[in-house]
Formats: C-alpha cells, structure tokens, sequence
C-alpha cells in the first residue's frame, strides 16, 4: 500500500494504525464488532451494510487444564484489574485494539462460537485439513 503497487487491502490494526494518523492510508472500515477507539470516526463492515464480516481480533491468558477453581479465579481477577487501570487501558487502545475483560466462563462461549464460525466457513469454503 505505501509503495503505491495496491491500491486495498485488511490490514492489522497494530501495524497499520500509525500510517492510517499519520495520513499515507486511509480507513475504510472496521472488521471489529464495535467502532475501535483509536479510530472512532471509521465505520465497522456492519455499520457500511456488510453484516457478515466481523472478525474481532483476540488475546486470551491459558491456563493448564486442571488448574483449580480459586486460582483461575485469582488470575482473571488481577488481569481484569490491571486490564481496568487508565495506563494499561490506554496503551491497548493506542495499539488500535480494545480491551475487554471478562470471566473465563465468557471466553469458554467465545471460544467456542469462533470455533463454530469458522467450521462453517470451511465448510462453505471446502478447505479441508491436510492429514
């Protein structure tokens, strides 16, 4: 795109955000389910009338499995807490990307609804796996 050989693309947020303020690209559209806050004047795909293309980019903490209740609980609760400070808060927006904290009971639905999804799209796609 910055050499001029593109004229479109999707790009990652993390990379493209400093070229998107400093003016040598230009935001389209968001593929988020929600309006990022470092660019909250750019429309999300669904906003444009694309409702299909939604593709939220996520970071989770894992645990081991079998890791006992009062310790996930411990861990969630400090990186919900941290995730809440203003600083912390403010440099993941400044990264283009948007925090959202929740249980590990609403990562566990996440998860499997982006497994779901994508199984779909697969399937419509016949891409099948190499074995």
């Amino acid at each position: 795109m910055l050499a001029g050989t593109i004229q479109l693309s999707f790009e990652i947020m993390g990379s493209a955000l400093p070229v998107i303020q400093n003016g040598q690209m230009r935001a389209l559209a968001a593929t988020s389910s929600t309006r990022l806050p470092s660019l909250p004047d750019v429309p999300t795909f669904g906003e444009v009338g694309i409702k299909d293309l939604e593709l939220d980019g996520w970071g989770i903490f894992f645990v081991p499995s079998g890791t006992p209740e009062p310790v996930v609980a411990r861990l969630n609760a400090a990186l919900v807490k941290a995730m809440s400070m203003p600083a912390v808060r403010d440099r993941i927006d400044g990264l283009g990307a948007k925090t959202t904290p929740s249980t590990p009971a609403e990562v566990q639905t996440m998860l499997k609804n982006e497994i779901a999804k994508w199984a779909k799209i697969l399937d419509v796609a016949k891409i099948r796996p190499n074995n």
